[in-house]
C-alpha cells in the first residue's frame, strides 16, 4: 500500500516523485487516505473542471495511492497526512 507525492510543473516541467509504504503508519492514517480517495472518487462525478493554473511554471502537488492521483489541494488537512506529506517533500526526486 504505497502513496507517492508527485511534484509536477516548474521551469523544467520535469515532475519528481517520493513515496512511502503506508503499512508502517498508524491505522488511522491509513483510514484517512482511503477514505478521502474513495470520498472523491464520487465527488469527481458530481464537480466542475479543475480551476486552472495561476502561475504556468509554480509547482504543484498530487498525491497517488491505488492507482489514482488526486491535488493535494483538495484533501482536508489531518495531522499524521501533513507530516507524512513534509516528510515524503523533503524525499523529492527525479
Amino acid at each position: 500500500m504505497k502513496l507517492k507525492l508527485i511534484q509536477a510543473g516548474g521551469f523544467a516541467g520535469k515532475p519528481m516523485t517520493a513515496e512511502d509504504d503506508l503499512s508502517k503508519y498508524p491505522a488511522t492514517l491509513i483510514q484517512f487516505v482511503k477514505t478521502a480517495f474513495s470520498n472523491m472518487d464520487k465527488a469527481a462525478n458530481r464537480s466542475s473542471p479543475a480551476k486552472p493554473v495561476p502561475y504556468p511554471d509554480s509547482f504543484r502537488y498530487f498525491v497517488e495511492f491505488d492507482n489514482k492521483q488526486l491535488p493535494l489541494e483538495v484533501l482536508e488537512n489531518n495531522i499524521e497526512f501533513t507530516r507524512l506529506i513534509s516528510k515524503l517533500k523533503a524525499q523529492l526526486h527525479y
